[in-house]
């Protein structure tokens, strides 16, 4: 969805739920690109814990009881007054939901009823076949006469992948494609080979120390070669809804990472979600210092809390659920809860990495720059 938005230059609307939806509305976030979206109360069967988004600001989305409210305000979105604006339907995999979108938005744009006089572009992204048996049926629906013959397939495009997206809507709308476009989005990581999202997210030696950890995942993640959301339909097959949803956003915070280490973030997160990727990273780091007995401090209530009590639900469940496995492999841990003012040490040094752009790992030594905050507290 990022390279997309980047692509088009335009706002991504998406439904700003779990999964895939997930995906697509960090891609736009991290690409830089403004970001909204219809939330619903009810998602696969299930009410969602808040109606509030955990990351997204208020002003951005909608929360709405029912599809039909969503499926206006998407609609509305795609209308293009101009032949300037540029827009396009992108159908990921999904479920009920996702099909009642699809063929409502489709009923619409064969009746013309878009709301615009200009041809929008409606892409079915059948990334591993996923949509190739319900493409077999409209074939038969042909056969049958309830459809015409190649009726649906004037009003949409089928992609197999990304690269077919793009370049469909790059010749679509007259647009350059850019060598990152073609070739994946640059992410600067490890710089040890040629930066993609494969490489990023489960490649790169960082990723994989993160991978390592999933001792129950139905996709062997340390021995693969294949697209991302490749991976994802092959651990949809072999897993559950759960286990993707645990890919996505473990594959999102290993981004979030990368991305740290040498630019600002898009987007805006909250405290929670920074402090409760800031514990994994410190307990990484731990576990490849050798450390067996270790005490976590933080200035986050909430997150101390969680932990604590190994709260594993909500938004951010997978987050604490990693947090919590790591925790296990210390023979002895302990987290405490600090006031911000007791905390001064570790926000010298997050000043300091923020300045420097730079890693460094002291051990049995004091870091020089936060000794005279250590003098100060007495300690």
């Amino acid at each position: 969805m990022g390279q997309i938005a980047n692509l088009l230059d335009c706002t991504s609307w998406s439904e700003v739920g779990l999964g895939l939806m997930d995906a697509a509305t960090k891609g736009a976030l991290q690409a830089g690109k403004p970001m909204g979206g219809f939330k619903i109360g009810k998602e696969a069967g299930e009410w969602t814990a808040s109606n509030f988004h955990p990351y997204l600001p208020p002003e951005t989305y909608l929360t709405r009881r029912f599809f039909s409210a969503r499926k206006h305000g998407l609609v509305d979105a795609i209308a293009r007054s101009s032949s300037s604006n540029r827009t396009a339907v992108v159908a990921l995999p999904g479920g009920i939901g996702t099909l009642d979108e699809v063929f409502e938005i489709l009923a619409l744009i064969q009746l013309e009823r878009t709301g615009t006089k200009l041809h929008v572009p409606f892409l079915l992204m059948n990334y591993y076949s996923f949509y190739s048996k319900l493409l077999d049926f409209l074939d038969d629906c042909e056969g049958w006469g309830t459809v015409s013959k190649g009726e649906v397939a004037s009003l949409w495009t089928v992609c197999n992948n990304n690269l077919e997206a793009l370049t469909y809507l790059a010749e679509f709308y007259s647009l350059p494609l850019s060598d990152k476009d073609e070739h994946g989005t640059e992410l600067q990581t490890c710089g040890k080979e040629p930066e993609s999202n494969l490489h990023a997210f489960v490649k790169c030696e960082v990723a994989k120390k993160v991978w390592r950890c999933w001792v129950d995942s139905p996709v062997n993640l340390l021995h693969v070669n294949i697209d991302i959301i490749d991976i994802a339909m092959k651990i949809f097959e072999s897993g559950t809804s759960r286990d993707l949803e645990v890919f996505f956003g473990v594959a999102w915070e290993i981004c979030y990472v990368h991305v740290a280490c040498c630019k600002y973030l898009q987007g805006q997160y909250s405290v929670e979600e920074v402090e409760a990727l800031a514990m994994e990273c410190g307990l990484i780091l731990a576990k490849e210092q050798n450390l067996s007995q270790i005490i976590l401090e933080s200035d986050a209530l909430t997150a101390v809390t969680r932990v604590t009590a190994a709260e594993t639900n909500g938004c951010l469940g997978h987050d604490y659920q990693g947090i919590c496995s790591l925790l296990s492999s210390f023979s002895s841990w302990k987290i405490k809860h600090v006031k911000r003012d007791y905390n001064r040490a570790a926000h010298e040094l997050a000043q300091y990495a923020r300045q420097k752009e730079e890693s460094h790992v002291w051990k049995g030594v004091c870091p020089p720059m936060v000794v005279h905050v250590i003098q100060e507290d007495g300690v």
